[in-house]
């Protein structure tokens, strides 16, 4: 008997799940995204400052600042969540490049 492998991606797309195709199409894609020198150093000054905030669960509220910011600069729209400044989710919907 084969032993099944300890994780097994499933993410349901519309159709039914994704094969391997596409999920390499998806990690292609980010690792491209991830290769431009901009976008790591940004995301890396986001990184470092959220560290350096060092904020208290629940009290996130220049670590949120600093994700909402860049979320929206990406293109996700955001909603607040509970009333709560650093509460949020966000959905970036279809039809973006990347």
């Amino acid at each position: 008997m084969q032993r099944q492998p300890s994780f097994i991606v499933r993410r349901k797309s519309e159709e039914g799940f994704i094969g391997k195709a596409d999920l390499y199409k998806a990690k292609k894609s980010a690792l491209d995204y991830l290769n431009n020198n901009e976008i790591v150093m940004k995301f890396g000054i986001i990184s470092d400052s959220i560290w350096n905030y060092a904020e208290l669960g629940m009290q996130e509220f220049r670590s949120s600042a600093i994700l909402i910011k860049a979320l929206e600069e990406e293109g996700f729209k955001l909603k607040r969540r509970g009333g709560y400044a650093h509460l949020f989710c966000c959905d970036m919907g279809s039809g973006l490049s990347r």
